[in-house]
């Protein structure tokens, strides 16, 4: 999502680099749309998990930047502010067996499509290796050890 900086305060300078950034935005989408850039021969759907960074008063903790740097992770991104994340998983076409797709993301790995259809497992992709849901629920603790781990020194 690219870096966030909240001010409490606006000046007319602020303001003005504001509009010159919404007026940059609104160029590139008109840019994207003329050159066709823009998917319309396809609908996708995705999950997303947001998350808010809390310290041990439960106020935001702005320190989204530290933990993404110690995740590692692509799948992991900021959101609006810098207590946000959001973690992802890739978009899925509308259609067919999407929501099997999606519940691919259940066991880690990939696997063939047999001859036999009826031989599929299930919860396992049958494109990209995929971590499993323990996996991913491990990700997530570890996240938020790091995260207590880089709260005291923030505070």
């Amino acid at each position: 999502m690219g870096e966030h900086r909240v001010h409490d305060t606006t000046d007319e300078q602020r303001t003005r680099a504001y509009v010159r950034a919404l007026l940059d935005d609104i160029r590139a989408l008109e840019v994207m749309i003329e050159k066709g850039l823009i998917e319309s021969d396809i609908q996708r759907v995705g999950v997303e998990q947001e998350m808010y960074i809390v310290n041990s008063q439960d106020y935001p903790a702005p320190i989204s930047d530290r933990v993404l740097k110690n995740i590692g992770d692509q799948r992991f991104s900021t959101e609006l502010a810098r207590f946000n994340l959001e973690a992802n998983l890739d978009p899925c076409p509308i259609g067919g067996d999407f929501l099997r797709d999606m519940e691919s993301n259940l066991k880690a790995g990939n696997q063939s499509i047999p001859a036999d259809l009826d031989d599929l497992e299930y919860g396992l992709s049958i494109t990209d290796g995929c971590i499993d849901w323990e996996t991913t629920e491990t990700c997530l603790r570890e996240m938020r050890d790091r995260i207590r781990e880089i709260l005291p020194r923030r505070m």
